[in-house]
């Protein structure tokens, strides 16, 4: 969520940007000037934008409303005109399961806890982590690996779809996961949780740990990773993307 300050004088550089590195499909808008969205609406109209606080009433051309309050009224109207409602600051479990309940026509939590709520959405399958075809690392992966019905092959890609991996083993060949005898490989395998780094970490591309990324993790920082993989024995973790750490 982006939100240009003052009456949005920045509005034009940030859809600049937005648009230069594509994220036009992974962004919204949000602020509490109705002058900076009527910019956002100008600037770029397919990018959802929210209003913050205010009158729910007043939300004119923007698809969201978000409070810090929840009121039914509130939900009613935004219902009726087809808009969204969106609550933040909802950081403890209580809040987040009360707002799970389908009488309560909240459709976006705000949290600063999103590993807590992404658990208790889970729990409740009303959330799935879904992610597109990502292809990582695209160069230097060279993994042996061997199949349930005891054949050797080697991958040079790996790719997540719908939280499963595809290794390629040869031209148009992709061999899933869930036919490797995993405790024989050193290939990534698809995995989801949270990395606390204890000192400054660089950011590698490739699992050989030879091109930097241009990054480092700050110490003490926590990160999500989406895969692991073994390096000379020690476990490293994928960032997303050609983003490796050990």
């Amino acid at each position: 969520m982006l939100e240009p300050k003052g009456n949005g004088e920045d509005a034009k550089r940030i859809v600049k940007l937005v648009n230069k590195y594509h994220l036009q499909k992974r962004v919204l808008f949000e602020s509490f000037s109705d002058s900076a969205l009527s910019k956002l609406a100008r600037l770029a109209p397919e990018i959802p934008r929210t209003q913050l606080a205010g009158s729910y009433k007043a939300i004119r051309r923007s698809q969201d409303f978000a409070a810090s309050f929840y009121t039914s009224d509130a939900d009613n109207y935004l219902c009726d005109k087809n808009k969204k409602y969106m609550l933040w600051g909802v950081n403890s479990s209580k809040q987040m399961y009360k707002f799970l309940n389908p009488d309560k026509g909240v459709t976006g939590l705000l949290t600063d806890f999103p590993i807590r709520l992404a658990k208790i959405l889970q729990e409740n399958n009303h959330f799935r982590i879904h992610y597109q075809s990502i292809i990582f690392p695209t160069e230097k992966l060279a993994a042996n690996l061997k199949l349930k019905n005891g054949n050797q092959v080697q991958a040079d890609q790996v790719k997540l779809v719908n939280n499963q991996l595809w290794y390629h083993v040869q031209p148009n060949m992709w061999v899933s996961e869930k036919n490797l005898f995993h405790h024989e490989s050193s290939a990534p395998r698809a995995q989801v949780g949270l990395v606390k780094v204890d000192k400054a970490t660089p950011v590698w591309t490739d699992l050989s740990f030879k091109k930097s990324a241009g990054k480092t993790l700050r110490a003490h920082s926590h990160w999500n990773y989406f895969a692991i993989a073994k390096y000379h024995g020690k476990r490293v973790y994928n960032l997303g993307g050609n983003q490796w750490i050990r």
